[in-house]
């Protein structure tokens, strides 16, 4: 195969390119949005609900009003909520899922929490396997972008390591230090530290280092009387914005770490596909030979049934009643069809006799009868 080189100098020099290309992009983006799929888990109490407010800047309530009562989540719960940022649409999907503090049988929530995520990869291979397929990016079939994992302050339990084990190879994971205003700037640093130490030597790989946040669903004054969201203290007034890595992880869910996640959401499903598909074609063989033992079954009963039948028959002596039977409609076949014989030649004599009586007045008279 022969390559031809072309001289850089002597291609025409093509000029707005880029631009050309990012202006296409951008019109896409305004025109279709973009989409997220985040799932939260973790202890109950944690304030995971909580945070989708503070990330998105949803309704938050003045200083002297009353937070809502909202009973825990009881079941994994998926909400869509559609907004713009910065002139963009965002798509938003928000997975809540219940605390395993709120559960009688842990290991059986979290079971639960990962057969969700497959089943939603299993749905997005439907999809991607229809014969004609959707048009529209229904993002909630295609498996969940990032996992927020909750963990609680000063203490990494083995119950959490136990299901970000499970949730290994799901999905992009970030651990979430949550209510990072409970603890003190050293106590912090040496707890976010001991979480990377110890999710490193289970082997969890995380999208972001552990991410310490305040989520607060109120409107409270500072020290110089600015109204912001946070919490307030004997000892001042926290702020989610200032005090945590709440804008931090804002960039990576929203603009940063969009692309990464989504491209990290189609890896692990690449995964799980490949798996799926190994899964099939080793269980074919087993399928086949299945079909054929009950194929074989099938037939063993079917002749079991028509010998017990035979032997029945001969034991009864149904088959001597049967050649009875046929003999008799043999016989009686035979006796109408002579009497239809004989009744035709009848006919057929009187026929015959009618023209013989009509011949006689026709023909010559004979000499010497009339004179």
């Amino acid at each position: 195969m022969k390559r031809s080189s072309v001289d850089e100098g002597a291609f025409p020099e093509l000029s707005g390119v880029r631009s050309g290309i990012m202006s296409q992009r951008l019109e896409t983006l305004q025109k279709e949005g973009e989409y997220l799929t985040v799932m939260c888990c973790g202890e109950s109490g944690c304030g995971k609900s909580t945070l989708l407010q503070n990330i998105f800047s949803t309704r938050f309530m003045e200083e002297n009003e009353k937070p809502p009562m909202v009973a825990p989540t009881a079941g994994i719960e998926s909400t869509v909520v559609s907004l713009k940022v910065d002139s963009v649409p965002f798509y938003l999907q928000w997975i809540d899922t219940p605390g395993y503090g709120d559960q009688v049988d842990v290991r059986q929530g979290f079971h639960h929490i990962v057969n969700y995520i497959d089943k939603l990869y299993e749905r997005a291979m439907e999809v991607e396997m229809a014969a004609v397929r959707e048009e529209n990016r229904a993002f909630e079939h295609l498996g969940v972008d990032v996992i927020l994992y909750f963990i609680s302050p000063h203490r990494l339990k083995e119950l959490d390591l136990a299901m970000l084990r499970m949730l290994k190879g799901k999905a992009a994971i970030i651990p979430i230090l949550s209510k990072a205003d409970t603890m003190t700037t050293d106590e912090l640093r040496v707890f976010r530290r001991e979480v990377s130490t110890r999710l490193r030597e289970q082997g969890i790989e995380t999208f972001r280092e552990p991410m310490a946040i305040i989520a607060s669903p109120y409107v409270v004054k500072n020290a110089q009387g600015e109204s912001v969201i946070g919490r307030e203290y004997s000892w001042g007034v926290s702020q989610c914005e200032r005090d945590s890595d709440l804008p931090a992880l804002r960039r990576v869910l929203i603009a940063e770490g969009l692309q990464e996640l989504q491209r990290s959401r189609r890896r692990y499903y690449e995964a799980f596909r490949a798996k799926k598909m190994r899964e099939m074609r080793g269980n074919l063989p087993s399928r086949m030979f299945g079909f054929a033992l009950r194929t074989a079954l099938q037939t063993l009963v079917l002749a079991g049934a028509v010998y017990a039948l035979h032997q029945g028959a001969e034991r009864t002596g149904l088959y001597e009643k049967l050649d009875q039977l046929r003999a008799a409609a043999s016989n009686d076949e035979n006796s109408i069809a002579d009497a239809s014989e004989k009744k035709s030649k009848g006919w057929g004599s009187r026929t015959q006799q009618r023209q013989d009586k009509s011949q006689l007045g026709t023909g010559t008279p004979r000499k010497g009868l009339f004179k």
